[in-house]
């Protein structure tokens, strides 16, 4: 049960995203994303997986959606909690300008612990290690 839900975990896709006309940034260009964005995105990504609140954050375009929100709705220990241990660097994948903002998808790697009670086995803690695809909205001077 548990490798299931750590397997959908690390298919997870969150995307966060507006919608406006928007112009390509040439990889040359890239703006680096601000380091406490992704840190707070992720905690409020985890934080919505608590709270069996998950479904706003996948994008639509991901498709093994339905599979994992089924996953962590019934083979996911009823207690169990996601903790951020630690953020690995932040890979740019693509950026695009539109008014005074700047949207960067990015591919960051995460360090997590699962943790819940198993009857007949007390605490439980599982960590795992998973690529996150993010997209990110910043409010940049025009």
């Amino acid at each position: 049960m548990m490798r299931r839900l750590v397997l959908a975990l690390c298919l997870l896709l969150p995307i966060l995203a507006g919608a406006q006309q928007r112009e390509q940034v040439a990889p040359a260009d890239f703006v680096p994303v601000d380091s406490r964005l992704v840190r707070e995105t992720l905690q409020e990504l985890l934080a919505s997986w608590d709270d069996m609140q998950l479904e706003p954050w996948l994008a639509d375009e991901f498709g093994l959606r339905y599979q994992l929100l089924e996953v962590l709705r019934f083979d996911a220990p009823f207690d169990a909690r996601v903790r951020l241990l630690s953020i690995g660097p932040v890979r740019i994948i693509e950026q695009q300008r539109g008014d005074a903002s700047l949207t960067s998808t990015i591919a960051v790697r995460v360090l997590t612990q699962i943790e819940y009670e198993a009857p007949g086995l007390g605490f439980q803690r599982h960590e795992g290690i998973a690529e996150y695809v993010l997209r990110l909205n910043q409010r940049v001077p025009d």
